[in-house]
């Protein structure tokens, strides 16, 4: 990650190990669990591969915590409710009922999965 500091420097943060695990192929910003900051939502994918290369499938889905320290704090699927299956290749943000946010994953050759925040 290279943060722009406002005064014409850059940053660069590193990501935690578990964005390598597989290709990234969707990325959003928004405030997930309501404390006013905002956090990364990750998902992705590939299958696309020789069969010797096997599949990059490692991605269930990631939800990344901003620390103040800028640093990134990885949620676990039991604290986002992210378990993401396949290849990942878009996600929006919907407005869903009684004011519960919504994100549709967009899976290849795959039905939408929803996930509720």
């Amino acid at each position: 990650m290279i943060w722009n500091n406002g005064d014409g420097t850059y940053t660069v943060q590193p990501l935690p190990d578990e964005v390598q695990w597989a290709p990234i192929r969707s990325i959003l910003v928004h405030d997930f669990d309501g404390d006013g900051a905002q956090e990364l939502l990750l998902a992705g994918n590939y299958g696309g591969t020789k069969p010797e290369e096997g599949r990059y499938d490692a991605n269930s889905g990631l939800l990344l915590k901003l620390n103040a320290d800028r640093s990134f704090q990885v949620l676990s699927p039991r604290q986002s409710g992210l378990q993401l299956r396949g290849v990942v290749n878009g996600a929006a943000l919907l407005n869903g009922p009684n004011g519960k946010g919504r994100v549709i994953f967009a899976r290849n050759n795959e039905t939408v999965q929803l996930y509720e925040y």
